[in-house]
C-alpha cells in the first residue's frame, strides 16, 4: 500500500458506520472539500488568482482519485465561497458524491476500504474503512503531535480538519484532544505553520458560506 493522500487519509476517518460521510454535518463534506483543494493546491495543480481559485494542470495518476474536483476547478476560476456553496450546499449532492465516490474508490484499490452498492432505484456506493488502515493513520497523528518533533504539513493539516468536522473526539480522549489543538495551534502560529494557517481560512471561509447559504434558504 501506497503513502495515502490527505483527502484519502481524511475520508477514512470521516466515513461512518454507515460507510458514508455524515448526513447531518455540512463540516464534513466542507472538509472533505478543503481537504481536496490543498492537496491539488500543494502538488500545484490550481492556485489562487486573484480572490478565486484557478486550476493548473491535471493531477497525476497517484492523485487521479482527484480528478472528478480538478474538473470542476477547471470549468473556471471560482471563490473559495462557491466552491463550497457547490459542494456542500447544492439543491444536488452530484458533486459531493463524486468525490467521494472516486476518493473511496481509491481507498478500495488501496486495500483501506470494502465497497458495497446499495439501492434499488438509484444505487449508492458505500465504503466501509479496514480498521488497520484506519489506526495507522491515527497512530501517525499521535505520533508526530503527542511527542517531540517536527509536524508535517500533512498531518497537521488532516489534524486541523479532523477537528473542525468534529471527529477529532472519535479517536481521542478529551485530554489528548486538548493537546492536540493546542499543538496545532502552535503550528499555525510559527513560520513552518503557513500552509496549514491558509488551509484552515479556506475552510472557515467555506463554512461561514455555507451557514449563510443555509440561512437564506430557510
Amino acid at each position: 500500500m501506497k503513502e495515502l493522500g490527505l483527502t484519502q487519509q481524511y475520508l477514512l476517518c470521516a466515513l461512518n458506520k454507515n460507510g458514508k460521510l455524515s448526513a447531518w454535518s455540512v463540516e464534513q463534506q466542507v472538509c472533505l472539500t478543503g481537504g481536496a483543494l490543498l492537496e491539488l493546491m500543494g502538488a500545484g495543480c490550481c492556485e489562487e488568482e486573484g480572490k478565486k481559485i484557478a486550476a493548473r494542470k491535471e493531477p497525476g495518476e497517484e492523485r487521479s482519485y482527484l480528478r472528478p474536483f480538478y474538473a470542476y476547478l477547471a470549468e473556471k476560476p471560482r471563490k473559495i465561497s462557491t466552491i463550497a456553496s457547490d459542494y456542500a450546499f447544492s439543491f444536488t449532492d452530484k458533486r459531493i458524491k463524486e468525490l467521494v465516490y472516486s476518493v473511496g474508490g481509491s481507498l478500495v484499490k488501496e486495500g483501506c476500504a470494502k465497497e458495497e452498492s446499495k439501492g434499488i432505484l438509484v444505487e449508492s456506493l458505500r465504503f466501509y474503512p479496514e480498521e488497520g488502515c484506519v489506526d495507522n493513520v491515527i497512530q501517525q497523528l499521535r505520533a508526530e503531535l503527542l511527542e517531540e518533533g517536527e509536524v508535517s504539513d500533512d498531518i497537521a493539516a488532516l489534524t486541523a480538519l479532523l477537528d473542525t468536522s468534529g471527529l477529532l473526539k472519535q479517536y481521542f480522549s478529551k485530554y489528548e484532544s486538548e493537546q492536540l489543538r493546542k499543538r496545532i495551534k502552535e503550528v499555525r502560529e510559527s513560520e513552518q505553520g503557513t500552509t496549514v494557517k491558509k488551509m484552515m481560512e479556506y475552510v472557515e471561509t467555506m463554512i461561514i458560506a455555507v451557514s449563510i447559504s443555509g440561512s437564506a434558504a430557510t
